[in-house]
């Protein structure tokens, strides 16, 4: 071999030699960069699926704001707000042929599920038909409430007497 096809095949070799070595360190660049590439694009994936549920719930509590505020409706806001139930059920009595007592108004509540009420008893007097009519309007009161005794006794033929407690709740958000 003459000495300029050495030196040729010398250069050459350095040369293919630098090129795979390059290409290799490139390969393993690229690589890495490609790991980290799968990791942010599935922290963005996350990301978007986090802000599509927050998008979600946002939407879900607004197109459900007049439900909440109708079922809040149902429930005494505080243990102040029974002189509002109590105004309501007297002022029914009357117009429902009833002559209605409160006995007691007293606050409850259960340790275990932190549920909040307030026990109402009432005496009321008045023929039969209009006490049992009585009694299914207060079983009917747009609260969530339940009727917790009920005690009839026959005063004279037409003079029904019924004690009664109902148990109305009050919101609590503490759950």
């Amino acid at each position: 071999m003459s000495r300029s096809t050495l030196r040729n095949f010398l250069i050459a070799s350095v040369c293919l030699l630098t090129t795979v070595g390059v290409s290799g360190f490139s390969y393993k660049m690229i690589s890495d960069k490609e790991e980290t590439l799968k990791t942010q694009l599935a922290a963005i994936k996350i990301g978007n699926e986090l802000e599509k549920t927050y998008h979600h719930l946002q939407k879900i509590s607004e197109d459900s704001k007049s439900d909440r505020e109708q079922l809040n409706n149902y429930f005494l806001p505080q243990v102040s707000e029974s002189i509002t139930f109590l105004n309501q059920v007297e002022a029914l009595a009357p117009q429902n042929g009833i002559t209605l007592k409160t006995d007691a108004l007293e606050e409850g509540s259960d340790k275990k599920t932190k549920d909040k009420w307030v026990n109402a008893q009432f005496t009321l007097s008045g023929t039969q038909s209009d006490v049992d009519r009585f009694v299914t309007i207060l079983e009917n009161l747009p609260y969530v409430s339940e009727i917790t005794s009920l005690q009839m006794t026959d005063r004279s033929e037409n003079n029904w007497e019924a004690k009664v407690t109902i148990r109305v709740f009050i919101a609590n958000y503490e759950k």
